[in-house]
């Protein structure tokens, strides 16, 4: 995921990914990092996307886990 080490939604998010069963959840602050947390811009998210098609894993599905309701 794509967020800071400091953010506390970010590091919500990886715990909620491992209870949601995810194998790995890690934190990283940009593409040199990598390994999209809320309120992360969309410009690291692509970063992030960019960096991993260039190593052969291009295909990106959205999922849903959550609604927001304001």
């Amino acid at each position: 995921m794509v967020g800071s080490k400091n953010s506390s939604n970010s590091v919500r998010l990886v715990e909620v990914s491992l209870e949601a069963g995810a194998k790995n959840a890690h934190l990283v602050d940009n593409a040199c990092e990598v390994g999209g947390a809320a309120s992360v811009p969309e410009i690291l998210v692509k970063g992030v996307l960019a960096w991993l098609a260039e190593r052969g894993f291009g295909e990106v599905q959205t999922v849903a886990s959550a609604s927001e309701y304001l």
